[in-house]
């Protein structure tokens, strides 16, 4: 019996010491691209839609592929930020009003100084009234008149912004009927989003309003003993607050819903709609594409590109645990002809 267990244990030593060592094998990867028959060196060229087949030696666990077009580029698997010469950048939403006379109620600004929001309304309230905001509402297509079912008067707005591309800018909305008798307007604000546009490529970015974290600031209820000047409307159709609720929408809708006639006549509002500082030129990583996993087997992958240029391909190949991590990348230079 003594016997049999010393073998035993010499057998799981020998098993775990196997394991272990498989666990911490480097990856063994190599490529060979073919064109037609023809196999290329690290300088590929290729027609528009011929397909290439990457052929594999070695079987790695893990195998990432970048094409090397837009938003798949390796070089730019970490960049956060587009340089300001490589885009151009815009704001852009549709404006409706409904009811009542909407003329001069609604402002558009950008501040490039506002720090945000603290949620002091008296603080908040003093920074608000003492910015520098920039007026664009008269570069904006804002309605003058109520739309009451009429098309043209839902005004699509495109601003570009490309001045402040080195700027972090806050977006402001102030609905603020100025002295207006009986019913106020109804004004949406839908589709509102900021599009970045790379200047080479002609590809377009957008950065959406779910992503600009708006507060509503309430004028108004600070004169309130229990006021909550940062609530928003908890239903489309309550009355002179913003509701946001529009932002889980597609597209997306901002709303501040009018205001019955008060007793004396005169109808007052003063809200505002302020996001966090964004910074314009904000852009997502190039990301590739997992082609190969530990569960799967892959020894060619196939490729074509539609549009003429040039394309650095990378592959990663990696085998990777918990305890060890073993990589080898592979470019490679496409150039596409007509």
């Amino acid at each position: 019996m003594k016997i049999r267990y010393n073998i035993l244990a010499v057998l799981l030593v020998f098993l775990a010491a196997s394991c272990s060592n498989s666990l911490e094998e480097n990856v063994k990867f190599d490529v060979n691209a073919v064109v037609g028959n023809e196999m290329q060196t690290e300088n590929i060229t290729v027609k528009k839609s011929q397909p290439i087949t990457f052929e594999f030696n070695g079987n790695p666990d893990f195998i990432t592929f970048y094409s090397g077009e837009s938003g798949k580029d390796y070089s730019m698997k970490d960049k956060t930020e587009s340089s300001k010469e490589d885009i151009t950048t815009r704001l852009e939403f549709t404006a409706v009003a409904q009811y009542g006379n909407s003329e001069g109620i609604f402002k558009v600004f950008l501040s490039t100084d506002f720090s945000g929001l603290t949620k002091d309304p008296k603080k908040d309230l003093q920074n608000i009234k003492s910015n520098n905001w920039i007026d664009i509402s008269d570069r904006c297509e804002l309605p003058i008149t109520p739309n009451a079912g009429k098309p043209n008067q839902i005004k699509l707005s495109s601003i570009a912004l490309d001045e402040y591309l080195d700027k972090d800018i806050t977006i402001g909305f102030l609905y603020k009927p100025y002295h207006q008798k009986g019913a106020q307007s109804t004004y949406e604000i839908t589709d509102l989003k900021i599009i970045n546009t790379d200047k080479k490529s002609g590809e377009e970015s957008e950065f959406l309003a779910t992503s600009m974290g708006f507060t509503p600031f309430d004028v108004k209820e600070l004169d309130k003993e229990d006021g909550k000047p940062y609530q928003a409307a908890k239903s489309r159709g309550e009355h002179g607050v913003w509701f946001l609720g529009g932002l889980t929408e597609s597209p997306s809708m901002l709303r501040i819903q009018s205001s019955p006639v008060p007793a004396d006549g005169v109808s007052f509002n003063e809200d505002w709609l302020i996001s966090v500082p964004l910074k314009l030129n904000s852009r997502t990583p190039d990301k590739g594409v997992s082609i190969k996993t530990i569960h799967t087997y892959l020894n060619q992958y196939e490729y074509r590109y539609d549009v003429p240029g040039e394309y650095n391909v990378t592959f990663i190949a990696r085998n990777s645990n918990i305890d060890h991590h073993s990589e080898i990348i592979k470019q490679f230079k496409v150039t596409v002809i007509d």
